[in-house]
């Protein structure tokens, strides 16, 4: 009963940040969420802080603190498993470009030369590969972080390990 009454009590901050949890696990999002949990945490700690010495009025504003926080958990748990299961699959793809090239001896000239479907990976990942804009004849294969619109992820297959970069 005590938990319907908080739940009720609470019902337009559970609705707002469900709806903030949806918007900011979109790839690239992450950081929004910030500018709605910071300003929520601090006004529902304040007025937790203020109520404090009536059990109810706490009950709700530590509650709705529990909520803030675990939107937050969620919108990150997303976004760090996009991230490996991402970072997965490009893994496995650059291995298959280093295998191709001591076969060939060159790169692949697309992702579809080696049975990827370069257009799936586009979509599904945001995995990018392109052998022709190139000025050394390396590659460049990249994908969208998850965590900042814009940012993204290039592997340097010269020194073999990916590169962070921000725009």
């Amino acid at each position: 009963m005590v938990m319907k009454h908080l739940i009720k009590t609470n019902w337009l901050i559970l609705m707002v940040f469900t709806s903030v949890t949806v918007f900011c696990s979109q790839r690239g999002l992450r950081s929004i969420i910030f500018l709605a949990a910071f300003p929520a945490l601090l006004y529902q700690g304040i007025q937790c802080l203020r109520f404090w010495q009536l059990p109810e009025r706490r009950a709700v504003h530590l509650t709705a603190i529990v909520i803030v926080i675990t939107s937050l958990l969620i919108v990150y748990s997303i976004h760090i498993y996009r991230d490996y299961s991402v970072r997965t699959t490009a893994d496995q793809i650059v291995q298959t470009i280093e295998k191709f090239r001591l076969d060939k001896n060159r790169y692949p000239t697309t992702l579809d030369e080696l049975g990827i479907d370069s257009a799936k990976a586009l979509h599904s990942y945001g995995l990018y590969y392109d052998a022709t804009q190139s000025s050394h004849s390396i590659p460049i294969l990249s994908y969208d972080s998850t965590f900042e619109l814009g940012d993204y992820w290039i592997y340097d297959f010269s020194n073999h390990q990916w590169l962070y970069e921000r725009t």
